[in-house]
């Protein structure tokens, strides 16, 4: 349907039959003839076949807080960063209110989605190694992010985040070398990859 549908439409002998199969299709959803796992299937081969009906996606738009750090994890880590430079960037990080969890918590979040970003993965480590001095509570927050980022990873591995998951094996990887995290971290990591069969 998917890949058929478009040109069987377009092919004038076939165009009103299936049109008659689109409704139909179209109806088996809205009374929740299937489940939601069949409906969506149906209903992405039917937005393929009419993409003109299709939802329109809302642009999600950052806060500038959020904007602000990641112009900074991305745009201003580079691969040569001094250790001068990478002081200024995480004196700027600091300055967001640490004290409050969720704004800590977007901080360490921004910090593991920057390497699939930039590329940067050394520097960053250095970079979280200046700021787990300057605030010891980030290092908390950041291992059991990354915790609970590698098992999502293990337990379903989407096949577009292999990717993701060996970066952020290759960051933790750096952590260690700058003991930003220590042995225990590693072996449980170890240990969550032998139990997950990778």
């Amino acid at each position: 349907m998917e890949r058929l549908g478009p040109l069987l439409l377009f092919v004038e002998q076939t165009a009103s039959l299936m049109n008659k199969e689109l409704d139909h299709i179209a109806n088996v959803c809205r009374n929740n003839v299937v489940d939601s796992d069949c409906s969506a299937i149906l209903m992405n081969a039917y937005y393929c076949c009419r993409p003109a009906e299709q939802p329109k996606v809302k642009r999600v738009k950052l806060p500038p807080a959020q904007r602000y750090l990641r112009h900074l994890l991305t745009e201003c880590v580079v691969e040569k960063t001094t250790d001068a430079e990478l002081t200024a960037l995480a004196s700027h990080i600091l300055r967001f209110n640490l004290k409050d969890d969720n704004v800590m918590m977007l901080v360490v979040m921004e910090v593991l989605r920057a390497p699939n970003e930039a590329f940067t993965i050394e520097t960053l480590a250095r970079l979280l190694t200046i700021l787990c001095h300057s605030m010891p509570k980030i290092r908390v927050f950041l291992i059991d992010a990354i915790f609970e980022q590698l098992c999502f990873l293990l337990e379903f591995m989407p096949n577009d985040s292999f990717q993701d998951a060996m970066s952020l094996i290759e960051f933790v990887g750096w952590l260690y070398i700058y003991k930003v995290i220590h042995n225990n971290h590693i072996f449980f990591i170890l240990y969550l990859l032998i139990e997950y069969g990778h």
